[in-house]
């Protein structure tokens, strides 16, 4: 079943499974990326890359019985160092914002 699934979007085909999703072939034209490591330019080839699209049963299905869960509260954590840090990456506007405890400190 994979190697005919690969053989279709392969060939540019579309794959439909009905109340469960459908697969596709998007292209990627050529680009130029960075190596995080270095910063050094490189050139990205084109590229097809899969591409699935959820089918509207299957949405139905995952979203019948979900409640959402209430998020757990922030706390703050005092680091080390944390405020010359900060300041130097951000604004100290910016700093209050996130926060108080640690430009107050």
């Amino acid at each position: 079943m994979f190697e005919s699934m690969t053989a279709a979007l392969t060939a540019g085909d579309r794959i439909e499974i009905r109340g469960f999703g459908s697969f596709s072939v998007r292209h990627r034209r050529a680009r130029m990326g960075r190596n995080p490591k270095t910063g050094d330019a490189i050139a990205v080839p084109p590229k097809r890359v899969p591409f699935f699209t959820v089918g509207h049963e299957l949405r139905k299905r995952i979203n019948e019985d979900f409640q959402p869960t209430k998020a757990a509260p922030v706390t703050e954590i005092e680091v080390p160092g944390s405020e010359e840090m900060l300041s130097r990456a951000i604004s100290p506007t910016f700093v209050m914002l996130l926060s108080p405890k640690l430009v107050a400190g």
